[in-house]
């Protein structure tokens, strides 16, 4: 091979070297710009998701009052349990 010859191999193997790097380079960015996205959209249904449970936190503790259970139940039919219906437990 001529010395022309092995310089313009030398130049081509160069440039399809910048090439592959540039094109990892552009692929690694927008990769990066994918996961940066992902991210956002956890971090928001994380903020909705804990919003939520705090809503229903606050939800619970009001239907769990004595007052709130006597409501339901009377609106479902149901009474305080007479004395033949109670069994008692030995301790």
């Amino acid at each position: 091979m001529t010395k022309s010859t092995w310089k313009t191999l030398f130049i081509l193997t160069l440039l399809a070297l910048f090439i592959a790097f540039a094109a990892g380079k552009v692929w690694i960015s927008h990769k990066r710009n994918e996961i940066s996205n992902q991210m956002d959209q956890a971090r928001q249904t994380k903020e909705r998701l804990l919003h939520d449970m705090q809503q229903l936190a606050i939800e619970r503790s009001s239907l769990i009052q004595p007052e709130q259970l006597r409501k339901k139940a009377k609106a479902f039919g149901m009474a305080p349990p007479r004395a033949d219906q109670v069994i008692p437990l030995d301790e």
